[in-house]
């Protein structure tokens, strides 16, 4: 992902819109359409890359109530002659959720370079904050249903010049501790984990994490809370192993900090 450049926010973006944003793993930094068939156009930088099964976008304002999105991927760099890769109809996430992601399979077919992602039918006007393309790690085992999802509180206080202490206690939303905890897996969900832990190179680069195998559009835009994997090997081929994630902050809409 690192090579990756937005090529164009092309159809119906204004003029000044800033591709790039879409790119920066910043969720605050968006772009809005200025009608309803917007494109994105991303250049991963390479082709032959395996494994890139997985795609969505971040929508800030949450995900319009109608419209569709096909995510295709070629091999020319004028984007002529795609393949859709998947098809998502965004009415079907449910207004409001955040994101829209999908995983999809090319099989044996990993030279792609040229990626699009084009809307149709949406909102005339349509918030985009993230576009992605990348690599799925897939864990056949159940998490520990013990370990949940926590809202972490902000207190904020401040002093008036008279002396008055000002104060509130915030929920943010947008910044959840997430822990996922598997007892007695196998060597093959251990090692999944430890690659998605390698992928991420610790707790520097973002990525979503997914509880649904089928249509999983209820994701977390995360990071590993820690720069060290908890895993013990319990028994012969066994593992027990347990990751801290922290959900990448952004401030929705209406909200003031």
């Amino acid at each position: 992902m690192f090579s990756a450049v937005m090529e164009t926010a092309a159809g119906q973006f204004p003029s000044d819109a800033k591709g790039w944003e879409l790119l920066d793993n910043n969720p605050d930094n968006s772009i809005t359409s200025s009608g309803v068939a917007p494109e994105i156009r991303i250049n991963m930088g390479e082709t032959g890359y395996p494994g890139r099964d997985f795609a969505g976008v971040w929508f800030p304002d949450g995900v319009p109530a109608s419209g569709t999105l096909d995510v295709k991927g070629g091999t020319v760099s004028d984007y002529s002659s795609p393949t859709i890769l998947v098809a998502i109809t965004l009415s079907a996430i449910g207004s409001g959720k955040p994101m829209a992601v999908r995983s999809f399979s090319f099989g044996l077919d990993v030279n792609r370079q040229y990626y699009q992602f084009v809307f149709a039918s949406l909102p005339s006007t349509t918030a985009f904050g993230l576009a992605f393309v990348g690599k799925k790690r897939e864990i056949e085992a159940q998490w520990n249903w013990g370990a949940v999802s926590t809202q972490r509180e902000v207190n904020v206080s401040a002093t008036t010049p008279s002396g008055r202490v000002l104060s509130r206690n915030m929920v943010s939303v947008g910044q959840r501790i997430i822990s996922r905890r598997w007892e007695f897996i196998d060597a093959t969900d251990a090692l999944a984990i430890r690659n998605a832990f390698a992928d991420a190179r610790g707790s520097h680069v973002p990525f979503i994490i997914t509880d649904g195998t089928d249509d999983p559009e209820d994701g977390y835009l995360v990071r590993f809370a820690d720069d060290q994997l908890d895993e013990v090997e319990v028994a012969n081929g066994l593992w027990n192993v347990q990751i801290n994630l922290i959900e990448v902050p952004y401030i929705t809409p209406g909200e003031v900090f």
